[in-house]
């Protein structure tokens, strides 16, 4: 399997380190667990809000990190993950659409629920190496973002790791919105 952390043609990369950024933001964004499970234990009030599941082109900084030589189509599955009402995160998944014939099939039937459902209850399911990435307005994560919080951001933090299922990949991009780092600064 190709590593996840692959750069990007333009020249923006992912990275298994993260530089030295704010204490609260290093937390949450290097936890290794489900951040699904860690976003529950703000508020009983945690949603999943799915956007889409369709086939579609993978981002031009992805395909290489679920074993494709080139951009071929898959399946794209986009959520915002809301605590309150109020969008926290963008979730992003990717897997080739042979692995979603097979072993993760059943990403194909979550609708509004957490894909962690499938990611951490499976023993058979194992976790590459998180990765790392601030991400610009160039990159159509970020476009997705200010669509969920209705107004323009900055530069965003995101993370991805690649999940395998009986060698299959599927990848999983969680972009960090500001409403979460503004919530956390207030709890922490």
């Amino acid at each position: 399997m190709h590593n996840p952390c692959l750069h990007a043609p333009d020249g923006d990369g992912w990275s298994q380190t993260l530089p030295r950024i704010d204490r609260v933001q290093q937390q949450w964004l290097s936890a290794p667990g489900s951040l699904t499970w860690r976003l529950r234990s703000l508020s009983s009030r945690f949603a999943v809000r799915h956007v889409v599941s369709t086939v579609g082109m993978p981002h031009a900084d992805e395909f290489h990190a679920v074993g494709l030589l080139r951009r071929l189509r898959t399946l794209v599955r986009d959520v915002t993950l809301t605590l309150d009402g109020q969008p926290v995160v963008i979730g992003h998944s990717i897997a080739p659409l042979a692995a979603i014939r097979g072993s993760w099939q059943p990403v194909l039937h979550l609708g509004n629920r957490p894909l962690a459902e499938v990611l951490f209850t499976d023993p058979r399911v194992s976790r590459q190496a998180l990765c790392y990435r601030q991400i610009s307005a160039r990159h159509p994560l970020h476009r997705q973002a200010e669509r969920a919080v209705g107004q323009r951001c900055g530069t965003l933090w995101a993370r991805r790791s690649v999940f395998l299922l009986r060698g299959a990949p599927l990848m999983v991009t969680e972009v960090f919105l500001p409403t979460l780092w503004e919530r956390l600064h207030v709890e922490y």
